[in-house]
């Protein structure tokens, strides 16, 4: 009784086990559906920038307009991902803070961009390199890079977290079940053993019983609870021969 209690409060883990997996899997889902996002958004944003730099040389090498396409897309994008950035950040200040800096840098990357671009439309092309130059001592995409490699590798490390807990759950649940196995096998197998033992000890005093009842001079008959004769002794049977076949029952005695 005290291991089949066991291997149920085993069983009653084992059930509480699963249910926190089933939510940290769900859990988990949905924070793999979020760094995917985030992931997908920074790198988004990072190809705004690159094509908004893109434009931007293009017009200042050949002053055509038509260079300036992609310089205007991006402006208009820009503002989309840094809104999505943060509205997916917003259980996770640090992030938030990073992302805020990150817009920062952006924001000084496109001030320079129209800079040269309102440059190269107004005083020509020398003036506008030399500001491209200066600019460039400034490092801002390679900061704004910075910035977006930080926040990917710490989603990445959220997300290998999440995966080895889950994996931890689940080998700790099939380990519980396995143990619940073995201790229920355990007592099964116990119970068979002493049944058997049992079975054995009875048989064993039962052929007693018969030997010192056969062996007796006196009558022993057995009735069951019905009057009818279940058991008799040997005396019996030399008694009834007797009676009935007198020749054939001594030569049974002899």
């Amino acid at each position: 009784m005290a291991g089949f209690s066991l291997a149920s409060a085993i069983l009653v883990l084992i059930g509480v086990v699963s249910d926190q997996n089933t939510r940290g899997s769900t859990n988990n889902g949905s924070i793999g559906k979020n760094t995917s996002k985030k992931i997908n958004s920074l790198e988004e944003l990072l190809s705004q920038i690159k094509d908004a730099e893109t434009g931007q040389n293009g017009y200042i090498l050949t002053g055509k307009q038509i260079y300036l396409n992609p310089y205007q897309t991006a402006l208009a994008n820009v503002d989309q991902e840094i809104a999505k950035l943060k509205s997916l950040t917003t259980d996770q200040p640090n992030q938030r803070q990073q992302i805020t800096t990150l817009e920062s840098l952006i924001t000084a990357k496109l001030t320079q961009l129209k800079q040269t671009i309102d440059l190269r439309q107004n005083k020509g092309l020398e003036a506008a390199l030399q500001v491209v130059v200066r600019n460039n001592q400034q490092n801002l995409m390679d900061d704004s890079r910075k910035v977006i490699n930080e926040v990917e590798n710490e989603e990445g490390g959220r997300l290998q977290h999440t995966s080895r807990n889950t994996i931890l759950t689940f080998a700790i649940a099939i380990c519980l079940s396995f143990i619940v196995l073995a201790v229920v096998y355990y007592f099964i197998y116990r119970q068979v053993i002493e049944r058997q033992r049992k079975e054995e000890t009875l048989n064993q005093e039962r052929n007693f019983i018969s030997a010192v009842l056969d062996t007796a001079s006196a009558l022993v008959i057995v009735f069951d609870s019905q009057g009818k004769i279940v058991r008799f002794n040997q005396a019996c049977v030399f008694l009834i021969c007797g009676i009935k076949h007198p020749l054939r029952c001594k030569s049974l005695k002899h």
